[in-house]
């Protein structure tokens, strides 16, 4: 039965937590692989943002950073199908905030914005793959070398939330932002909210990290819009 089958793949996603966080990295990578397919066959997005959750923090464990962002990133768009980011249990939601403040750290806020944007524009079964040749450095390199569709990790941003990002990296609120572009509170805080789920980050700081890396001129590429 349907119910069954999902019960069953949420188990064993947890079995693949529990042996992360005990250290066994290579079993919960393989049982994490055969959880993900089993869920991109059902259709179950849920475990296969779980699976591609932990995978992506199997990945970060071994000191893979670029393939634990790629993953990330896939997990990340998965999510937002869900409608939660890990059901929005606050243990392991600390534990993802971990994960990404690491990788940040490890690759650079432009790099992991790279790679995030990168998997979570990479359609489901091909996070799988990504799996398939975590242990084969040249090939996984290959696949990761350009990490974002246009090469840039302000890629999947508008114009508009590019100027945002920038006005965000500069310290201010929202409500100030929504002053200083006479647009309203909430049409800022949107903003603001789409910023942080394409780019794969959970604070101001990291978006300010960002733009620092990138330089003002490279962000705000286009002229300002009104709304």
């Amino acid at each position: 039965m349907p119910q069954e089958r999902w019960l069953r793949s949420y188990l064993l996603a947890m079995k693949v937590l529990c042996l992360w966080s005990s250290g066994e990295l290579d079993p919960a990578r393989n049982l994490g692989r055969t959880v993900l397919l089993d869920a991109l066959e059902q259709g179950d997005t849920m475990s296969a943002g779980v699976s591609a959750e932990y995978l992506s923090w199997v990945a970060c464990g071994k000191n893979e950073y670029e393939l634990a962002a790629a993953l990330l990133g896939g997990a990340g768009a998965l999510w937002r199908q869900v409608g939660a980011l890990l059901w929005g249990e606050s243990g392991l939601t600390s534990l993802h905030t971990a994960t990404e403040s690491e990788l940040t750290a490890a690759l650079g806020a432009v790099r992991f914005t790279q790679l995030y944007t990168y998997g979570a524009n990479l359609p489901p079964h091909e996070l799988a793959e990504l799996v398939d040749v975590a242990g084969e450095d040249a090939r996984l390199k290959h696949v990761l070398a350009f990490g974002s569709v246009d090469g840039s990790p302000l890629g999947p941003l508008t114009p508009r939330e590019r100027e945002v990002a920038q006005l965000i990296a500069d310290g201010l609120s929202n409500g100030v932002i929504a002053e200083r572009l006479v647009i309203s509170k909430r049409t800022a805080d949107t903003h603001a909210e789409n910023i942080f789920s394409k780019l794969g980050f959970t604070s101001r700081t990291q978006v300010a990290a960002m733009i620092a890396e990138l330089g003002k001129d490279t962000v705000v590429a286009d002229p300002p819009r009104r709304e």
